[in-house]
């Protein structure tokens, strides 16, 4: 086994926040009727967390809409995927009294495009019990836009649903599906979406009525990177206990006589931070640490020395062909594994002279912090 260099607690950093790629997910299960959704934002009208049906479902009212709660105007990639369930009522009047609006934009009944390959505008999606309609204008085609399916023998059923609404965006291409059927499909929509609100709309009033979605899943956010270079660190570490004593900024640990004169009977680790950070790194940062050489003030700093995005892992990854172990297997890269090598339990003590796992818990003075991963003397840590 390689010795693990142990600092009663080495720093973790493990990768949630610091998204290289992104998804949104909602299924609300935690939170209290009558709250406003935690994960969304209000454009319009009134929403709520609801308890329907044994389940919590966020409830839409008085024409409202709802956006996902992330921090840019324009969060959508170039491919995307939305998909949540939808509750539709008993038929009273006919199918088309209740539907639900998805536009890529924030509340306007329209978007204008002007682009390389058209010029016009586009309502919002319309998902109803039976079908699904889209609607615009080509105004350098001088025609309408209008793309509907509906399934007449879904219109002839009155009694409540679910349904599972799935909308698909590739690269111009949008579909629509409900229950796993395609409604849609339009080769090239002319407008690029920025984002995703969703609203519930019905000809029907009163408290009976009930608007609701549940399980609402987001894929393909554009990847939010603060600070991808990272931040070149240095950890101090007492020589007696082995203890991560402070964490410094590579370019304010240059000078040897100051360095020394601050931090006597200390050792010094090169690292990188990832993500944000004050005086002492924020929850959801990301540190690569260096096990394996000794930093002394006045070193250069060389690429290779830590994780970077593209290394050979990153969080959810796995190792290259040729690595010894993947993620969860009961050994580190570089040991011998034998058929008779007891595993490492959760529970276990570390000893000077072991190894850190993925999801070892250790405690600095601090942060809490957690191991990702390790690899070739390096670590990679993530801020709980």
């Amino acid at each position: 086994m390689k010795t693990k260099y142990i600092l009663t607690a080495i720093l973790l950093f493990l990768i949630t926040g610091m998204s290289f790629s992104q998804n949104f997910h909602d299924k609300p299960n935690n939170e209290t009727d009558g709250d406003f959704p935690s994960k969304w934002d209000l454009i319009k009208g009134s929403a709520q967390i609801d308890t329907f049906q044994g389940e919590k479902v966020i409830s839409l009212s008085n024409g409202a809409i709802i956006t996902p709660l992330l921090n840019s105007k324009s969060y959508l990639a170039d491919s995307f995927t939305l998909e949540f369930e939808a509750y539709f009522n008993v038929v009273r009047k006919g199918p088309t009294e209740q539907h639900y609006s998805i536009r890529f934009w924030d509340s306007s009944d329209r978007i204008i495009f002007k682009n390389s390959i058209g010029k016009g505008w586009y309502g919002p999606v319309k998902i109803f019990r039976h079908g699904a309609y889209l609607y615009g204008n080509d105004e350098i085609n001088k025609r309408n836009i209008a793309h509907n399916v509906f399934n007449n023998d879904h219109a002839q059923k009155k009694e409540a649903t679910w349904r599972f609404i799935a909308i698909h965006f590739n690269k111009g291409s949008l579909k629509v599906s409900i229950d796993g059927n395609q409604i849609i499909n339009v080769p090239k929509y002319k407008f690029k979406p920025a984002i995703i609100t969703i609203g519930g709309e019905t000809l029907e009033t009163g408290n009976a009525f009930v608007r609701a979605i549940k399980n609402v899943k987001l894929t393909g956010i554009k990847s939010s990177k603060p600070n991808q270079a990272g931040t070149k660190i240095v950890l101090v570490i007492d020589k007696e206990t082995n203890q991560v004593q402070n964490i410094e900024l590579f370019e304010s640990m240059q000078n040897t006589e100051l360095v020394n004169a601050k931090y006597p009977n200390s050792s010094f680790r090169l690292g990188i931070l990832y993500g944000d950070y004050v005086v002492q790194p924020l929850k959801n940062s990301a540190i690569s640490i260096n096990t394996s050489k000794a930093y002394l003030p006045g070193d250069q700093f060389l690429p290779g020395d830590q994780f970077l995005p593209g290394d050979q892992f990153l969080p959810g990854d796995q190792f290259l062909p040729g690595d010894q172990f993947l993620p969860g297997d009961q050994f580190l890269p570089g040991d011998q594994f034998f058929p008779d090598d007891p595993p490492f339990l959760p529970g276990d003590q570390f000893n000077k002279g072991k190894q850190f796992l993925p999801g070892d818990q250790f405690n600095m003075r601090i942060i809490k912090a957690k191991i990702l991963a390790t690899t070739n003397n390096k670590v990679l840590l993530k801020v709980e």
